[in-house]
């Protein structure tokens, strides 16, 4: 029998709360990486990139918009159309909307929790002409929270099978349910993973470790031209609780007063901010620490080029909300950086303690102030760490590897 290596061509859809966004560029690389493997990708975002932010996206992630469905580009003869749908298909309307309104959640859920299902409902009904007209024969979500409710929602009306990319949500309602009824849910770690599968055990065969990835030869020019500035660490993130910021800046009081010479640059933006500045002020770390603001990915990676040591002590907020596998971790790593972390949920799948990186437990001060006294007077571990850091990254976290075996799972559960 001669088995057919380039598949008939798969039409799929993908949803997404916001597209393309410059701190989800994953998914970004993930839809080209399956469009550069035969896929035919569209993709349906709720919400457009405010012009301010427009600024901030790549060239290639601006071509993206044109070939973008907004939920605000739908018309009224086009929602007309997908009021036909609902009334068509009284049962399947009425069954939907009842189970998104009583959908469980594997916490107490919050008010905004319990009416945000109902919107996630009526959006899906909106777009069902869109969809049905697009003729997908797939549609992929992106997170297990409201994108995967929508693909739950709309699958129902057509029968098209949907898989979900999972990436630890904190409290995703319906979860159960929509593991269940999907056809493949990709997860970012083995820890994530782990989480569903305590959920649903009979769905392990479905639930397959996906990691994610970063374009190693893009990084490896940007690190070829950089001079490396002594004794700077950076952090780059959202300044928000799960990146650790607090615990980092209590680190940086103790090198700062037992007379470590280092320089701290956080880089990023974020609803903390003010409450870390104030942090510097109080804790006089101003000739130490500082905080640069947004940088764009081509200025973040130039900056983490130059660094000796990068740091992101990630932690969980009060909601449960934790990082999964950092990306801007990869991209540390795969410029042969001295890393250091902590032990919180896939992190220990990219960094093993002193082998590739240094690992703290989540929120300890004093144990992320002695790795980076360790890493900052230590030039061999330094150059230890990183070598065996970015051998790790190409091994297991090379974009185009992950992108490649990520469509050959599609394309294996298509046929299922």
């Amino acid at each position: 029998m001669i088995h057919n290596s380039n598949p008939v061509k798969m039409k799929m859809i993908v949803f997404a709360q916001i597209y393309p966004w410059v701190t989800q560029t994953f998914t970004f690389h993930e839809i080209l990486g399956w469009r550069q493997h035969n896929i035919d990708v569209g993709v349906l975002s709720i919400k457009r990139p405010s012009e301010k932010w427009r600024q901030t996206l790549t060239r290639d992630m601006l071509n993206e918009i044109d070939g973008t469905i907004y939920l605000s580009d739908v018309k009224a003869m086009t929602f007309l159309r997908s009021l036909k749908i609902v009334i068509i298909h009284p049962i399947i309307s009425i069954y939907t909307l009842y189970a998104v309104m009583r959908g469980s959640y594997l916490k107490k859920p919050s008010l905004r929790s319990r009416i945000v299902p109902l919107l996630v409902w009526f959006r899906a009904v909106s777009i069902l002409s869109v969809v049905e007209r697009g003729n997908y024969e797939w549609i992929h979500a992106e997170f297990a929270d409201e994108m995967s409710t929508l693909a739950w929602i709309i699958s129902k009306y057509f029968k098209t099978p949907y898989s979900i990319r999972s990436h630890s949500s904190a409290n995703p309602q319906m979860i159960k349910e929509k593991i269940e009824d999907a056809k493949l849910i990709l997860t970012i770690s083995q820890y994530d993973k782990n989480q569903l599968v305590a959920i649903s055990p009979e769905s392990n065969h479905k639930i397959i470790v996906s990691y994610l990835g970063v374009d190693i030869d893009k990084l490896n020019e940007c690190n070829n031209k950089i001079h490396v500035r002594e004794s700077l660490i950076l952090c780059v993130g959202r300044l928000s609780k799960p990146k650790g910021h607090s615990v980092l800046l209590a680190a940086c009081d103790i090198l700062a007063k037992k007379g470590v010479e280092f320089r701290c640059l956080l880089v990023g933006d974020g609803p903390l901010e003010n409450v870390i500045r104030d942090e510097i002020k109080k804790r006089h770390l101003e000739q130490y620490v500082q905080l640069e603001g947004y940088k764009n990915h081509h200025d973040a990676i130039s900056l983490m080029a130059k660094s000796m040591i990068f740091c992101l002590p990630c932690m969980m907020d009060k909601n449960g909300n934790i990082d999964g596998i950092p990306i801007v971790l990869m991209e540390a790593m795969a410029l042969g950086k001295a890393c250091i972390s902590t032990r919180l949920s896939g992190i220990p799948e990219l960094i093993e303690d002193n082998v590739n990186g240094l690992l703290a437990p989540p929120n300890d001060v004093q144990g992320v102030a002695e790795r980076l006294e360790m890493c900052l007077k230590n030039p061999s571990l330094r150059e230890r760490l990183g070598n065996a850091a970015k051998r790790t990254v190409q091994s297991k976290f090379n974009l185009r590897d992950q992108s490649k075996k990520c469509t050959e799972l599609l394309n294996r559960f298509r046929g299922r």
